[in-house]
């Protein structure tokens, strides 16, 4: 019983531990996106999650060849759960704790006899881990049906390669083997590049709907002065005409 109590236990893990990421090898295959190149989706991309949070490829690799064009490196995050998600929740613990009765005592009692049972709160979300490759967009992690894992983001899809057999680890010679940044240092680095390219994308969101606002309000301007000439053009006429009665009107006169 209690091996299968732990096999339930792992089977509900929705992330692979460092040892799992690191003892496989990865295929690597691009899902189709309009501005990638179809002969992607045909290529065999293998890549290496390394103990020392590097991430390669075996040599002559079809995208990167034999030597990488830049180091890549990866580490797990937490990303934060959702704000909305997380103020309902405690919304709902919060429920009724600040009613009372008159005079501030507690009316719960009375309200339960009169309502009845009430639905015990959604327990609030709980952090999201993202497994981060430098600064493209981070991969959420899955378990397959075979008790695999499966990693993937909006462009990419990572699959565990058993015929490839497991992770050869990093040759001597390789350049990654002498790399000596620390994972404190890895996740620091790449966190404050991850925190400017936000505030560069809110800064230019925001330059957007600034635009979009001014394009609107200048259409609307637009739309209003062409209603206005329109309404100048219908009411002229009929302001003539009524000049002209009254000019008829005083000449009948004169003539009695």
């Amino acid at each position: 019983m209690a091996a299968y109590g732990r096999s339930l236990a792992d089977a509900a893990r929705d992330v692979p531990t460092e040892s799992e990421l690191c003892g496989f090898t990865w295929n690597l295959a691009f899902k189709f996106i309009p501005w990638f190149s179809a002969a992607l989706g045909s290529l065999t991309v293998r890549r290496y999650f390394q103990t020392n949070h590097t991430l390669t490829a075996p040599p002559a690799d079809p995208l990167w060849g034999d030597s990488e064009p830049q180091r890549h490196y990866w580490y797990f995050r937490a990303a934060a759960p959702d704000a909305a998600a997380a103020a309902a929740a405690a919304a709902a613990d919060m429920d009724g704790a600040d009613e009372g009765g008159e005079g501030g005592a507690p009316n719960a009692a009375a309200a339960d006899a009169a309502i009845g049972p009430q639905p015990a709160p959604p327990p609030p979300p709980r952090p999201l881990t993202l497994l981060q490759v430098n600064t493209y967009p981070a991969l959420t992690c899955r378990r397959t049906p075979d008790w695999g894992w499966e990693l993937q983001n909006a462009m990419v899809r990572l699959t565990i390669d058993a015929a490839a057999g497991p992770n050869p680890g990093l040759p001597p010679g390789h350049p990654a083997a002498r790399e000596t940044m620390t994972l404190e240092q890895i996740r620091a680095r790449f966190d404050a590049l991850l925190a400017l390219q936000d505030l560069e994308d809110s800064s230019e969101d925001e330059e957007e709907q600034e635009e979009h606002g001014e394009d609107s309000s200048s259409r609307s301007s637009s739309s209003r002065s062409e209603e206005e000439d329109e309404e100048e053009e219908e009411s002229g006429p009929a302001e003539e005409s009524e000049e002209y009665g009254v000019e008829e009107g005083l000449e009948d006169d004169e003539d009695e």
